[in-house]
């Protein structure tokens, strides 16, 4: 293999593997979507320890649910386990100060201010502020976390409205999207984006919902596949077309004028006849014809004339008038002159003489 059909070779291999590179990326993508799971504070997945303040009495359509979940014991904490990605702590704001410690896998503790500074203090009362992210952990390993929420120091209240966290794996519940969240009980939902959050109750998973979705991944990647695929075999067939069908170079060869001696004898077995010519009879205004070597092909075919071997027409183009006189190097473009002028008689060129013969095309 040449050097050339070796880079060329080299280049599709390349251009290749960077194909199938963005194909596998778009299938990860395609399979692989982040999902947010949202938790109540009324799912049993998390674990409350110490003392707890009945939550039937934090009823508010600011809260996450519809409610909250709230302690005065110092000693108290809720915990939640989860395996994902990214996790945030929600929560609303209150005209007075409020704040819950989070700890993420025995990590070092934040203190979470729940205060609402926009608002007059009043001391006490409900929430002013809607439910939103107050807390969030991002870029963490997909395994096994642990978010513990507790009294911060010189804090009077642990509070718990609700957990969101992300998972790398498709989402095996339907939900709907809504910036208010309802009055009624939620124990989980998922969500696509970090800030916003559903509403829905009870989240139900249909075999119908889950077809669909699996379907159009299935066709975006199969897409994807028969476009890179194509583009791959059309890269490569271009390439092979121009490694088996070079273009020819072509290269202008100008006449080889020769200068044969007038003495030469020419006949039908030179070797000249080899290379498709044939001898034609020309005469001059001599008693005797001369030869007068070998006329190479002409672009207009056959050119010849012949007359009785020791006269000529007087308009006959003279080739030659002395034995001693040069090659003429217009020899041919002479005699398609004369042709092209029709001031002589034009028949098939014989031999006629000994010597007296030139060459011309077949």
């Amino acid at each position: 293999m040449s050097l050339v059909n070796s880079h060329q070779h080299q280049q599709t291999i390349t251009m290749s593997r960077m194909l199938l590179l963005v194909l596998s990326i778009l299938i990860q993508h395609a399979i692989a979507t982040l999902d947010n799971i949202t938790i109540d504070d009324t799912n049993g997945r998390i674990v409350y320890e110490g003392i707890w303040n009945d939550r039937s009495i934090y009823n508010s359509t600011l809260d996450f649910g519809g409610s909250h979940s709230l302690s005065e014991d110092s000693s108290a904490a809720a915990i939640f386990t989860f395996t994902g990605v990214a996790v945030y702590y929600l929560a609303p704001l209150w005209p007075y100060k409020v704040d819950t410690q989070v700890t993420l896998d025995n990590g070092p503790s934040t203190t979470v201010d729940l205060t609402n500074t926009s608002a007059k203090s009043v001391g006490n009362g409900s929430e002013t502020v809607m439910w939103n992210v107050r807390w969030s952990r991002t870029g963490l390993s997909n395994t096994s976390h642990t978010l513990r929420m507790s009294m911060a120091p010189g804090g009077q209240y642990i509070v718990v409205d609700a957990i969101m966290y992300t998972v790398d794996e498709p989402s095996t519940s339907i939900s709907t999207s809504s910036p208010i969240p309802s009055s009624s009980s939620s124990s989980s939902s998922t969500s696509s984006s970090p800030y916003t959050f559903t509403s829905s109750v009870n989240p139900v998973s249909t075999p119908e919902a889950k077809s669909s979705d699996t379907l159009a991944i299935v066709l975006g990647v199969a897409l994807g596949v028969i476009t890179l695929l194509a583009a791959i075999g059309l890269s490569v067939f271009c390439l092979r077309r121009k490694q088996c069908n070079p273009r020819a170079s072509y290269q202008s060869t100008p006449f080889p004028y020769s200068s044969p001696s007038l003495s030469s004898k020419s006949t039908a077995s030179d070797t000249s006849a080899e290379r498709g010519l044939r001898p034609l009879t020309y005469y001059t205004n001599r008693s005797t014809p001369i030869p007068y070597g070998k006329a190479y092909p002409s672009r207009i075919g056959d050119v010849g004339t012949v007359h009785d071997p020791y006269s000529h027409p007087d308009n006959f183009p003279l080739l030659s008038t002395a034995a001693e006189d040069s090659y003429n190097p217009y020899f041919e473009h002479t005699i398609i002159t004369h042709a092209s002028l029709r001031v002589h008689d034009e028949r098939e060129p014989v031999l006629s003489g000994e010597g007296s013969s030139v060459w011309a095309t077949r």
